[in-house]
């Protein structure tokens, strides 16, 4: 387990709280669902949400939702810093969200790329676990804030890399966050 660390982890400092959500992306079952995928972020294949689970921290109850929809329990003035992970049991992909875009900013503001070049993470020492080393990591996540109670439809991109970053696949899983 590592601990983060961060001069600055958000630029919102208006932000009446911080939320994380955690999109955790199925790559095998994304690109398992049909045809040969698309390759290129700017066409990207539209594919079902069924592989995307979402995890809250401070969510009514967590559970393994893979209906498409983003539940949050956050006042108005949340800043929420949404990064996806990947389940894959021997690290044989990854994916990144290259792009959110939403069908309105009535709920939540205009999602944006963040990266963070500037994180120390703390983890056991390779020589010794009982022991912790520091190591420089960038981060990356994108970021919005609550504007309002309600819900928005978004598209959001998603690409699908090997382990020596070769693209698999690029698509498009069509999302609602409820606020």
């Amino acid at each position: 387990m590592s601990l983060l660390t961060s001069r600055t982890h958000h630029d919102d400092k208006t932000a009446a709280s911080v939320t994380d959500v955690i999109m955790v992306i199925d790559a095998h079952a994304l690109l398992s669902q049909g045809a040969e995928p698309s390759r290129e972020p700017d066409t990207p294949t539209v594919a079902e949400a069924k592989c995307c689970y979402v995890i809250v921290p401070n969510a009514p109850k967590q559970m393994g939702r893979n209906s498409g929809e983003i539940l949050l329990n956050v006042p108005n003035g949340t800043y929420l810093r949404i990064r996806p992970t990947t389940m894959s049991m021997r690290a044989e992909y990854s994916a990144m969200l290259t792009n959110i875009k939403l069908a309105n900013e009535n709920t939540l503001t205009k999602p944006e790329l963040k990266v963070d070049d500037d994180i120390t993470i703390r983890r056991p020492a390779t020589e010794d676990s009982s022991l912790l080393e520091e190591k420089q990591v960038i981060d990356c996540y994108w970021g919005t804030c609550v504007l309002s109670h309600g819900a928005v439809d978004a598209h959001v991109d998603v690409m699908v890399t090997d382990r020596e970053a070769n693209v698999l696949g690029c698509f498009r899983l069509n999302m609602n966050f409820s606020v």
